[in-house]
C-alpha cells in the first residue's frame, strides 16, 4: 500500500473510531484494565488516582498467583479472561510495556501505555472530533516536507501509534534511533558556534553539546523555567566557559506563566509542566521571546524540549529563524498536533530549511524530535 494513502487511512479510522486522543478513547471505552501489578503500580495507582480518574473496573497480571483476587477492591482476571470483555481498553502500568503491548496485539486486545494517556489528558491534545478532522490535511502536508525515506518512515509511524494503535505496523522500540540531538549524521558541524538550549533542565544537555564539539563554541544561552532545576543547572555548569543561564522558558510573548509540580513517585519535582499549576505548589516564571531575548547573537544551534511550548517558542523566534536559519532540533511528541504545527511553522519561518525526523526512546511516544539544517 501506497505509504501516504497508509497515513490518510489512519487519520480517517483515528475520526471514526475516536483513538486521536487516548484520554478521549479510555474514557468511551465501557470496561477499563490497568495490567501490571508491580512496583509502577504500587507508586502511581493510587498516588494519580487512577482508578477514579480512568474508571477501572480490571485489573489483570501475568502473575497466575494474583488472578482471583482483589486489589484496592478491584477484581484481578487472567490475560485470557480479559477477551471476554467487550469495548474494552487497557492501561500497562509499567516501565517497559513493549512484551505485554506484543501480548495484547496478539490477543486484539485495544490498550495504551499510562506514559502516552498522560500525555495525551495532561498536555491538551485535540479532544474534538470537528477540530481533528479540520487538520487531517495538515498531517499530509507535513509528511510531504521531510527529505528523506527514513524521516517519513518515521513520521509515518509515529503519527499512526499515536492516533491510531490498531494500524501500528512498527513499534517504538523499531522506530528508535540511538542519539539525540548531537552527532546527528544529517546536521552540520557546530564547532565553534552558539548554542541555545530552551528547557535546559539541570544541564544535562549543555554538557552533551559542549562534548559534541569538545568544548570548542563560542557561547551558550541556556533557558530553564523551573526554579529547583535552574539551582542545579547553576552548580552543574559552574565549571564551564561562557555559558549564559536565563532563569525563564521561552514563548510567543514576553510575559509570566505559573507552574506547579507532579505528584506521586513515578513524577519527581524535577518532572514539573506548566500544565500542572492547579496541582501541588505553585509558583511563577518569566517567558521571554527569543527574537528578544537574543537579539544581537549570532545563533547557530538551537534545541527545544519544552513541555508542549514548542510551537509557542517557534512563533516568538520567527526573525531569528527567517534571518540567522540557526540549526534546529525540536521535540514534537508532547502534542500530536504538533507532528504538523512545528514543521510548519519551520518551513513558514525559512523555506530554505531541510526537514528530517527521528525518534529517540524505544519504549513509548517520549522522544520524537524534528531537525532542520
Amino acid at each position: 500500500m501506497n505509504e501516504r494513502q497508509s497515513l490518510m487511512d489512519a487519520l480517517d479510522d483515528a475520526l471514526e473510531n475516536e483513538t486521536f486522543n487516548k484520554a478521549v478513547m479510555v474514557r468511551k471505552a465501557e470496561n477499563v484494565c490497568c495490567f501490571g501489578l508491580g512496583t509502577y503500580f504500587k507508586e502511581a495507582f493510587a498516588s494519580k488516582h487512577i482508578k477514579e480518574k480512568w474508571h477501572v473496573n480490571l485489573l489483570s497480571d501475568n502473575d497466575p498467583g494474583k488472578w482471583g483476587k482483589s486489589f484496592l477492591g478491584i477484581p484481578c482476571v487472567s490475560p485470557k479472561e480479559l477477551m471476554q470483555y467487550e469495548n474494552l481498553v487497557v492501561i500497562i502500568l509499567m516501565g517497559d510495556p513493549r512484551p505485554v503491548q506484543q501480548q495484547l496485539n496478539q490477543m486484539g486486545i485495544r490498550h495504551v501505555t499510562h506514559v502516552d494517556l498522560s500525555i495525551d489528558d495532561e498536555l491538551g491534545f485535540t479532544k474534538d472530533r470537528e477540530e481533528f478532522a479540520g487538520t487531517r490535511s495538515r498531517y499530509l502536508e507535513a509528511y510531504d516536507l521531510f527529505e528523506d525515506e527514513d524521516s517519513r518512515k518515521v513520521y509515518l509511524n509515529a503519527v499512526i501509534n499515536r492516533i491510531a494503535p490498531s494500524r501500528s505496523r512498527m513499534s517504538w522500540d523499531e522506530l528508535y534511533s540511538k542519539g539525540e540531538y548531537f552527532n546527528i549524521p544529517f546536521m552540520n558541524d557546530n564547532s565553534g558556534g552558539v548554542f541555545i538550549d530552551c528547557g535546559a533542565w539541570t544541564g544535562d544537555t549543555v554538557k552533551e553539546f559542549s562534548d559534541s564539539v569538545g568544548g570548542n563554541y563560542r557561547r551558550i544561552h541556556a533557558f530553564e523555567l523551573d526554579r529547583e532545576n535552574f539551582l542545579a543547572l547553576q552548580r552543574n555548569t559552574a565549571g564551564m566557559h561562557d555559558v549564559v543561564l536565563h532563569h525563564a522558558g521561552v514563548g510567543e510573548e514576553n510575559g509570566r506563566v505559573a507552574y506547579g509540580k507532579g505528584e506521586g513517585d513515578n513524577e519527581p519535582s524535577s518532572g514539573i509542566s506548566i500544565m500542572k499549576a492547579g496541582t501541588g505548589e505553585v509558583q511563577y516564571a518569566d517567558i521571554v521571546r527569543l527574537d528578544d531575548a537574543l537579539a544581537g547573537e549570532d545563533v547557530t544551534f538551537i534545541k527545544m524540549d519544552i513541555e508542549g511550548s514548542e510551537t509557542a517558542a517557534l512563533r516568538g523566534a520567527r526573525e531569528l529563524l527567517r534571518l540567522q536559519k540557526p540549526q534546529l532540533a525540536i521535540c514534537v511528541y508532547h502534542r500530536t498536533s504538533d507532528f504538523w504545527e512545528v514543521p510548519l511553522l519551520v518551513r513558514e519561518a525559512n523555506p530554505g530549511y531541510n526537514l528530517y525526523l527521528r525518534h529517540h526512546y524505544n519504549r513509548n511516544a517520549w522522544g520524537t524530535v524534528l531537525y532542520a539544517v
